[in-house]
């Protein structure tokens, strides 16, 4: 029988003596994908949903997919990490031809080779050591062009050198893909370096580093973050991991205190499985590797890790709730270790939060860390303009400021904010503290103490957070508040998450105040449980929709939406509760309520086929999402429920409120004599009217002005025809 083989140092470097691997290294490919107690910890510190556990336990793998193989064949750079013969985690990234780099023998098996610089201490690592622990490795590549990246992890099988070259068996028990989130796109190829060892300190107490080193900290917008869980119980639950972690430069902080250096890592929103910080949280222990891809530099540390959460975070490092601290007690910094040219201009994430400054950093700042602050309440709204309004405060104690002062305002107790882990239309939105910095516009007497103070703020597209102050309803959120528009309009969004593309339809309607109806379970109703009864719905918008009714108003609905408004509108129009207030109902992207639908319903079918559906009908751009596990795990459900409710077949009731259909020109249902029996449900025949657009199911997302157009004329029109009676 061949036996597994382990590399012993000697005196030389060309080539290594292989013995047979430790009894007690992991040689059994059994992996417990269940989370251990340090992520359940972080878990529970983060009021994460208790479902996310059993999540994680379905979404990472034993073997990697075939599209994980196939990625991984066609890096020319992979970041790894192992643990060195102390147990500290290092990471680093190899570089080397896409053909030859990395080979994926099996689903279960990858091969690498690759020479590595003198000095690196993954090299070391690999190479040095016999202890059993050190023989796990994290592996995660990630290509910077277009930001996708995919998670591998197991132990090194075998290892040896031959003419400085590393080669490694590693066999894998953990794969998992990952969202694209805070990736720099970057365009790199395989550059030839000269390495050169700067410092190599691998173990030290009192490190500082020089300034060569932070400048490499503090520019880079990528970097890689190895940790460890080691089980005293069994090896199936042991594992290392190794993360990205990206954000603008300065992203990652550093400070000296007592002859000690420490960085500082903020949590950003992600998948909520906290595996990283989990492994922090029972072993204490991480290392990051720094890359610079413009001079090739990388810096390796490792450490003493911990978790720090909530006001004492904030201490530290204002605005943020959960950071990361780890105590140097090693670094390597190499020079022109890269072998990565850099060809392009990066790209940062339009996830990517503010850089938040240490609060050491903000007194030398001569900025206060920790303002004096008081509770403010909102006791006025006062709209000057259609885009401009005033908000008067009163606050619980008198202050003194000059004119031309500012504030600074946190709203987070007043928003409600639901967990995402995308949305593309607002990138910002889910990193966001809900603080604000506004100038103040009234002017109290000179040198007088007053406990009132008024801001006057231009409510812009990209910035809703004035509006946020009175748009905030559990059915529906207002897009841009109005209160002095002469109508209404509710929009009944499509099956899954809630379209937030539609907050800019209203940019030119001012006599409009547009509202999207936000159904359970999504958006900031995360947590509230799908509803799959068109009864149950039409219940709650009794209470939850109808009080807010107060104009005339016109519903838009799309798809699932078209179920929900038509069946509202006869609701309303059967109990005598503003059915009179409805001018016209927009339908689009579904055929005639009344017949039943060819069409599979995704109640009807297996994930595999929704995901192949969405995929046929999603933007080329945006269609890597349903590749994302721990996405589908969220969306399968929510589209499930939503067809349960949208394949419901509708009484022939015609009701008095003209219709108009909407359709995408290829979509199944495009057919004119079929949606001419949309006329069937309106008493207004004469009304009535098809109109198509290019474009699949999401036409409206696809040409938008078009159809915004098309709006604002039947609107006009259907006002103008009403006025007459």
């Amino acid at each position: 029988m061949k036996k597994n083989i382990v590399c012993h140092k000697d005196n030389n470097m060309s080539e290594k003596v292989l013995s047979p691997l430790p009894p007690n290294i992991m040689t059994t490919r059994i992996k417990a994908h269940y989370q251990h107690e340090g992520e359940l910890f972080v878990q529970k510190r983060r009021h994460v949903p208790p479902d996310v556990p059993k999540m994680v336990s379905e979404t990472v793998h034993d073997d990697m997919p075939d599209q994980h193989t196939e990625f991984f064949t066609h890096l020319s750079y992979f970041a790894i990490a192992t643990i060195d013969s102390d147990g500290r985690p290092w990471a680093t990234i190899i570089v080397g031809s896409p053909t030859t780099l990395i080979y994926a023998v099996s689903k279960i098996q990858l091969n690498v080779s690759v020479v590595l610089p003198e000095g690196d201490p993954f090299f070391s690592s690999v190479v040095n050591t016999v202890n059993a622990t050190s023989r796990y490795f994290a592996g995660i590549g990630v290509d910077f062009s277009n930001r996708r990246r995919n998670k591998v992890a197991g132990f090194i099988a075998s290892s040896n050198v031959v003419d400085n070259t590393l080669n490694m068996s590693l066999i894998t028990n953990e794969s998992l893909g990952n969202c694209p989130k805070y990736i720099t796109v970057r365009k790199l190829e395989y550059c030839g370096r000269h390495p050169q060892i700067g410092a190599d300190h691998q173990n030290a107490d009192n490190i500082s580093l020089n300034q060569e080193c932070l400048d490499i900290i503090s520019q880079a917008s990528t970097i890689f973050l190895a940790t460890r869980h080691i089980s005293n119980v069994s090896d199936n639950t042991s594992d290392l991991g190794v993360n990205h972690r990206g954000g603008f430069p300065g992203f990652v902080r550093t400070y000296e205190e007592n002859g000690n250096t420490y960085i500082v890592i903020p949590d950003y929103s992600g998948n909520q499985f906290y595996q990283s910080l989990g492994n922090i949280e029972t072993d204490r222990l991480a290392g990051v590797v720094f890359p610079c891809f413009t001079t090739g530099d990388m810096l390796h540390v490792t450490g003493i890790a911990e978790n720090i959460y909530d006001d004492e975070a904030e201490r530290i490092m204002p605005r943020v709730t959960l950071i990361t601290r780890i105590k140097l007690n090693g670094y390597v910094w190499i020079k022109e270790a890269l072998n990565l040219k850099l060809l392009s201009p990066e790209q940062y994430s339009l996830y990517n939060p503010p850089v938040r400054y240490l609060a050491i950093e903000l007194e030398k700042m001569k900025k206060p860390s920790k303002p004096a602050t008081t509770n403010a309440t909102l006791v006025d709204i006062k709209s000057l303009t259609q885009h401009i309004s005033r908000f008067t405060f009163e606050l619980e104690e008198k202050v003194s400021f000059k004119p031309g002062g500012f504030v600074i305002l946190n709203f987070a107790p007043l928003i409600k904010r639901a967990y995402q882990h995308m949305n593309n239309d607002n990138p910002q939105s889910l990193n966001d503290d809900h603080v604000r910095t506004w100038t103040i516009s009234s002017s109290p007497a000179f040198d007088s103490n007053t406990n009132m103070f008024q801001t006057t703020n231009k409510v812009s597209y990209q910035e809703t957070m004035a509006s946020s102050l009175n748009k905030q309803h559990p059915w529906f959120e207002i897009c841009h508040p109005r209160p002095t528009a002469k109508y209404q309009v509710f929009i009944f969004p499509a099956a899954g998450p809630t379209g937030s593309y539609y907050r800019d339809w209203d940019r030119d309607f001012p006599e409009y105040e547009f509202s999207i109806i936000i159904y359970p379970g999504r958006s900031t109703r995360f947590n509230d449980k799908l509803i799959t009864d068109l009864k149950e719905y039409i219940e709650q918008l009794d209470e939850g929709l109808l009080p807010y009714i107060n104009k005339p108003c016109f519903f838009i609905g799309h798809s699932l939406g078209c179920v929900i408004s038509f069946a509202l509108a006869k609701h309303m129009i059967d109990t005598k509760n503003k059915g009179n207030l409805i001018q016209l109902m927009v339908q689009m992207g579904r055929g005639p309520l009344h017949l039943k639908s060819s069409n599979k319903y995704y109640i009807d079918m297996t994930d595999a086929e929704i995901i192949e559906e969405l995929k046929t009908i999603a933007d080329p751009i945006t269609r890597y999402i349903y590749d994302e596990p721990s996405y589908v795990k969220i969306l399968l459900p929510m589209l499930r429920a939503d067809s349960q409710v949208g394949k419901e077949v509708l009484p022939e009731t015609p009701l008095m409120i003209p219709i108009i259909v909407y359709v995408g020109e290829k979509e199944a249902s495009a057919n004119e004599e079929y949606l001419n029996k949309w006329k069937e449900l309106t008493m207004l025949k004469s009304l009535f009217r098809v109109r198509m657009f290019p474009g699949h199911h999401n036409f409206q997302a696809e040409c938008g002005p078009q159809v915004l157009s098309c709006l604002k004329q039947d609107f006009n029109n259907i006002i103008s025809i009403l006025r007459m009676y």
